[in-house]
């Protein structure tokens, strides 16, 4: 990660794009999964906001109830990001990274020019759905984020895998993790699971 941070004065956007605060209140979709990533800092959890349940054996991922969920998109924290998707047992669904790459590189004339990177950075999520006991659902998840290093001058995609685990939480709950961007900063990445449809629907 500290290469990644060093490079930040030269790449554009390795991390996520600029971000547009939402000023009005999100409110949690009520059918399929919802990807939300928020920035907001470090210490975001620690001022009385005990919302997060852990898992047993110890994760990287913590879990929410559905009011907890509203409470963490209500509070003082960016939305970078949020995508919607049918969520059906036994159906892979997978978030791609969607920020595109801006860097500075010299032209053959010495001067400095703004380019994009070829590939895409920022978090990639494969999910996976089974149903379990009522009202319980078993996930299956990979979670990475994608983002780019400086190699000899030359940005190169990188990633980092956050965790790929198996987890049950409650329809309706959201898994959360943290991820570290530097400077007292986290990534918070939620995945809200409102609702399952059901095998041969």
């Amino acid at each position: 990660m500290r290469t990644m941070l060093l490079a930040l004065p030269i790449l554009l956007g390795c991390g996520s794009a600029p971000a547009t605060p939402e000023r009005d209140p999100v409110e949690p979709l009520s059918s399929g999964v919802t990807l939300y990533v928020l920035e907001t800092f470090d210490d975001f959890l620690d001022d009385g906001m005990d919302i997060t349940n852990s898992f047993d054996p110890p994760s990287r991922a913590r879990w929410l109830g559905e009011q907890a969920l509203c409470v963490a998109l209500r509070a003082k924290a960016t939305l970078a990001r949020r995508q919607h998707a049918p969520f059906r047992e036994g159906r892979t669904v997978e978030f791609f990274p969607d920020t595109p790459v801006h860097y500075l590189a010299r032209d053959k004339d010495g001067q400095l020019r703004r380019r994009q990177h070829g590939e895409l950075s920022g978090f990639h999520l494969t999910l996976g759905a089974e149903s379990f006991q009522e009202k319980y659902v078993r996930l299956d998840y990979d979670l990475r984020l994608c983002r780019v290093d400086l190699e000899g001058g030359v940005p190169v995609l990188q990633e980092d895998q956050v965790e790929r685990a198996t987890r049950v939480i409650p329809v309706g709950g959201s898994l959360m993790f943290q991820v570290p961007r530097g400077d007292h900063r986290v990534w918070l990445v939620l995945v809200h699971v409102a609702s399952v449809e059901p095998r041969g629907r």
